[in-house]
Protein backbone atom coordinates (compact mmCIF):
# COMPACT_ATOMS: atom_id res chain seq x y z
CA UNK A 1 0.00 0.00 0.00
CA UNK A 2 2.50 2.53 -1.15
CA UNK A 3 0.07 4.22 -3.54
CA UNK A 4 -0.30 8.00 -3.45
CA UNK A 5 -3.82 9.36 -3.21
CA UNK A 6 -3.07 11.82 -6.06
CA UNK A 7 -0.99 11.19 -9.16
CA UNK A 8 -0.33 14.85 -9.96
CA UNK A 9 2.80 16.59 -8.66
CA UNK A 10 2.37 18.19 -5.26
CA UNK A 11 3.22 21.72 -6.42
CA UNK A 12 0.30 21.60 -8.88
CA UNK A 13 -2.05 20.21 -6.29
CA UNK A 14 -1.04 22.80 -3.71
CA UNK A 15 -1.71 25.71 -6.06
CA UNK A 16 -4.99 24.13 -7.19
CA UNK A 17 -6.22 23.63 -3.63
CA UNK A 18 -5.17 27.13 -2.57
CA UNK A 19 -6.92 28.68 -5.56
CA UNK A 20 -10.01 26.60 -4.87
CA UNK A 21 -10.02 27.63 -1.21
CA UNK A 22 -9.54 31.31 -2.04
CA UNK A 23 -12.40 31.26 -4.55
CA UNK A 24 -14.67 29.59 -2.02
CA UNK A 25 -13.77 32.14 0.66
CA UNK A 26 -14.32 35.07 -1.71
CA UNK A 27 -17.72 33.71 -2.77
CA UNK A 28 -18.72 33.25 0.88
CA UNK A 29 -17.57 36.82 1.67
CA UNK A 30 -19.69 38.15 -1.19
CA UNK A 31 -22.75 36.23 -0.02
CA UNK A 32 -22.38 37.45 3.56
CA UNK A 33 -21.96 41.05 2.45
CA UNK A 34 -25.10 40.72 0.28
CA UNK A 35 -27.01 39.26 3.21
CA UNK A 36 -25.86 42.12 5.43
CA UNK A 37 -26.91 44.68 2.81
CA UNK A 38 -30.35 43.07 2.55
CA UNK A 39 -30.72 43.06 6.34
CA UNK A 40 -29.88 46.78 6.48
CA UNK A 41 -32.34 47.49 3.68
CA UNK A 42 -35.13 45.57 5.40
CA UNK A 43 -34.41 47.36 8.67
CA UNK A 44 -34.58 50.77 6.96
CA UNK A 45 -37.77 49.88 5.09
CA UNK A 46 -39.43 48.69 8.28
CA UNK A 47 -38.50 51.92 10.04
CA UNK A 48 -39.86 53.95 7.13
CA UNK A 49 -43.08 51.95 7.04
CA UNK A 50 -43.57 52.38 10.78
CA UNK A 51 -42.94 56.12 10.45
CA UNK A 52 -45.52 56.54 7.68
CA UNK A 53 -48.02 54.30 9.44
CA UNK A 54 -47.72 56.48 12.55
CA UNK A 55 -48.20 59.66 10.49
CA UNK A 56 -51.25 58.15 8.79
CA UNK A 57 -52.94 57.12 12.03
CA UNK A 58 -52.12 60.45 13.67
CA UNK A 59 -53.63 62.37 10.75
CA UNK A 60 -56.63 60.04 10.65
CA UNK A 61 -57.26 60.45 14.37
CA UNK A 62 -57.03 64.24 13.97
CA UNK A 63 -59.49 64.25 11.08
CA UNK A 64 -62.00 62.11 12.95
CA UNK A 65 -61.88 64.14 16.16
CA UNK A 66 -64.88 66.38 16.92
CA UNK A 67 -64.59 69.99 15.79
CA UNK A 68 -64.04 71.29 19.31
CA UNK A 69 -61.15 68.98 19.85
CA UNK A 70 -59.37 69.98 16.62
CA UNK A 71 -58.79 73.54 17.80
CA UNK A 72 -61.68 75.03 15.81
CA UNK A 73 -64.45 76.92 17.47
CA UNK A 74 -67.90 75.39 17.11
CA UNK A 75 -70.18 77.00 14.53
CA UNK A 76 -72.41 79.80 15.80
CA UNK A 77 -75.92 78.85 16.67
Amino acid sequence: MNAKPFKSPQHKLISFFRRSRDKWKERARRYFSQIRAFEVRVRDLEASRDHWRKRYFTARAGAQAPAGRRGHSPPPV
